[in-house]
């Protein structure tokens, strides 16, 4: 059965923050069936290796692949999405954590909105731990999002 999400994730020297990562997968409300999870071990120099095996071997949906030299995040980004069962592709960085319930609410705005793509409202960005955050509110637009809005400084997407 195809999963409604690709989830890829691009991972290097990511030790301390990988766990995280992959369980704010798992409260999304998803079943295990309806997501995967691509990581793509970008030749890490650290444990994050043997780290993802072992998540590897507590969720069926991971799938686990390994460069053998680094090519960096865009590399890794693209060998995911070339491994990705679902035409819904979420990148999820190894240091980031999403809120729970997020994924399902981005997924049914894209389908009932005919949208090629969904931005989240905010972005926060962590200082020290999950609490010490910087809030960056991301504009909404109904009209259709040029590239460049994308790299807009200080605003968020």
């Amino acid at each position: 059965m195809t999963p409604k999400l690709s989830i890829i994730m691009p991972c290097y020297n990511c030790k301390k923050t990988i766990r995280q990562a992959v369980a704010s997968c798992f409260v999304q409300g998803f079943k295990e069936t309806d997501f995967e999870i691509i990581m793509v071990d970008d030749a890490s120099t650290d444990s994050t290796k043997e780290i993802l095996q072992e998540l590897q071997k507590e969720h069926t949906n991971i799938q686990l692949i390994t460069h053998p030299r680094n090519k960096g995040g865009g590399a890794a980004r693209n060998t995911a999405v070339a491994h990705a069962q679902s035409d819904v592709i979420f990148c999820l960085d190894s240091d980031d954590a999403l809120p729970a319930d997020t994924l399902p609410k981005m997924v049914l705005h894209l389908h009932a909105n005919h949208c090629d793509g969904v931005l989240f409202q905010e972005t926060r960005f962590f200082k020290k731990n999950t609490k010490d955050t910087t809030t960056v509110t991301n504009i909404q637009k109904s009209e259709k999002i040029l590239s460049e809005d994308l790299f807009m400084q200080n605003r968020g997407f």
